[in-house]
């Protein structure tokens, strides 16, 4: 499921922080293949509030960059784990992936005529599949659009989608997914 917290680390309300965790890695893996590394624009939308990044993605890496009350944080995504970090407040956090068992999910790929990609990602809750979320890619494997539905901090289920225009095919330097030395992170697990 699409990890929730409330991150205090950060002075800004927890609707931006809601936000960015929801959006959630939406990268190589969800499109049931490799993609190529590329750059792009997302527009993230979670119940009413909306907003833009830029993304990188290389291989199992992907880095997501988004303004909040003028100030910029950087999501990077790896396969240990997700860090979120403010370059300009110095500061960040952790998250490696949770050693404990993860409920049940299972994916459900599909391939349409034009070579468009599907996967659907189920959860199993009380003997029944639920549908976390549902994401289209390109034939090349980039993630076109994903919708997902995630709880609000006050337990309530909420819609959201990303959708990537603006894409732009290239390698990524791997300079891309490091953090400054000047930032301090604080691990949760």
């Amino acid at each position: 499921m699409f990890p929730l917290l409330s991150l205090n680390l950060f002075s800004r309300g927890s609707v931006a922080s809601l936000l960015v965790l929801a959006a959630g890695g939406a990268h190589a893996s969800d499109c049931a293949g490799v993609a190529p590394s590329y750059v792009a624009e997302r527009t993230v939308t979670v119940g009413d509030a909306s907003f833009r990044t830029q993304v990188y993605t290389s291989g199992d890496r992907e880095r997501e960059d988004a303004r909040f009350d003028g100030h910029t944080r950087i999501t990077i995504r790896t396969p240990a784990g997700t860090t979120i970090f403010e370059p300009d407040l110095h500061r960040g956090v952790e998250m490696p992936i949770p050693d404990a068992p993860r409920q049940q999910t299972r994916h459900i790929d599909s391939v349409e005529a034009d070579g468009t990609r599907l996967r659907v990602t189920q959860f199993q809750h009380g003997g029944s599949w639920i549908e976390l979320s549902r994401t289209t890619c390109r034939n090349d494997g980039v993630m076109i659009r994903r919708d997902f539905v995630t709880i609000d901090t006050q337990g309530r289920e909420v819609k959201g989608n990303l959708i990537q225009d603006h894409i732009r095919l290239g390698s990524v330097p791997p300079e891309t997914f490091s953090i400054p030395s000047e930032v301090t992170l604080l691990k949760r697990r």
